[in-house]
């Protein structure tokens, strides 16, 4: 299996940071101050910490793998194909394909039923998942270089439009002494806050995929770390700022503690500002759905020689499915649920693997 990629179809090094903040940054940042708290309650930031530094290590686990491979293996399907054998590597690969197109549809329907909510409470929302898709289509099919593009506008526009405004509404609220009293919850709490907030990261694995079609891959390696920080940085500074404006109590009850808190802001010409928010967030989002199924494409036409344009089509169809199959937010909730776990086991249990195997297999001869 050859997977040199050509100048062509590559990107240079800082698009990594675009791409692994994408994938890093998930829609959750819109609720995860309300899941982590249930553990570590005010301490829950110690929890995005250990989950940053757990996750940065599952990236060094990552490129230690990839650097036991040779030029054009350095991929998820040619790892898999090597450390399991053919048959079961294609098994595997066809999981992680499906996990791809999982995450996707995650993202897809957390940002509908939030339109719902908030946006659109009495109107149907297939329109817009339909609009969605065909954005979506229309990016994939334009090559990697176009999700790359995209991804670097998903960063930039939430750093430009949305949390600038984030601080100007919580500045003046701000109660620092929510923090106290500083470790007051057991280690215990905190680890559980902490595999809570790992599942924010689930998608980390796509580096294993994008890397043959970044140029100069070994010069892009801070550049992924670069987007654990960032990421870890703005995971940080969301709960920090989560548990100065709210009462632990607030927390716990507020589902979206980052979409209430924009919309206490108040302009004359504006009056709803978290309708600002979630129409610019559209970007960030049609970038974590079009980097997933990208990946599930690729790595399907290198699993199996089906075509991209064919796999996408299937997938998009998959998703419609499933999306007009899940109807009550019961249903909804469950296929979260069922990802966090998936993303549990990809972190906790199949990377390490890699890394356990790569640590007896030696680089083989070119």
């Amino acid at each position: 299996m050859n997977g040199v990629v050509s100048d062509k179809f590559s990107v240079s090094p800082i698009h990594l940071l675009f791409l692994m903040y994408v994938s890093l940054v998930s829609p959750g940042t819109m609720s995860f101050q309300h899941h982590i708290t249930f553990g570590a309650g005010h301490d829950a930031w110690l929890s995005v910490i250990l989950a940053t530094l757990f996750i940065a290590l599952l990236i060094w686990m990552m490129y230690f793998i990839i650097n036991r491979q040779n030029q054009g293996q350095a991929n998820l399907v040619a790892i898999n194909n090597r450390y399991f054998g053919k048959i079961m590597g294609t098994i595997i690969n066809v999981i992680m394909v499906m996990f791809f197109v999982f995450g996707s549809f995650v993202a897809f329907r957390y940002y509908l039923q939030i339109i719902h909510i908030w946006v659109l409470p009495h109107t149907a929302i297939w329109p817009i998942g339909l609009f969605i898709l065909f954005i979506v289509y229309y990016a994939i099919s334009g090559g990697f270089q176009s999700i790359a593009g995209l991804c670097m506008g998903g960063t930039i526009s939430i750093f430009i439009f949305i949390l600038p405004q984030i601080f100007v509404a919580a500045f003046s609220r701000l109660h620092p002494d929510n923090f106290l009293p500083i470790f007051d919850h057991s280690i215990t709490q905190i680890a559980q806050s902490s595999r809570q907030m790992t599942h924010e990261f689930a998608r980390c694995a796509t580096l294993l995929v994008v890397y043959p079609f970044i140029r100069s891959p070994k010069k892009a390696t801070p550049w992924a770390f670069w987007a654990v920080l960032v990421s870890g940085l703005l995971y940080l500074t969301l709960s920090c700022i989560g548990i100065m404006y709210f009462s632990q109590g607030q927390l716990q009850l507020i589902a979206w503690p980052t979409l209430s808190l924009y919309s206490t802001l108040d302009y004359p010409i504006m009056q709803r500002m978290e309708t600002l928010l979630i129409t610019v967030w559209i970007v960030k989002i049609l970038a974590i759905i079009s980097l997933g199924l990208w990946a599930a494409c690729h790595s399907m036409k290198q699993t199996t020689k089906m075509k991209q344009r064919t796999s996408l089509k299937i997938f998009i169809g998959l998703i419609l499915i499933v999306f007009f199959l899940i109807r009550n937010d019961e249903q909804v909730q469950i296929s979260f649920d069922l990802y966090s776990m998936a993303g549990e086991y990809m972190m906790f249990l199949y990377i390490p693997l890699l890394f356990a195997i790569s640590l007896f297999i030696k680089k083989t001869s070119t």
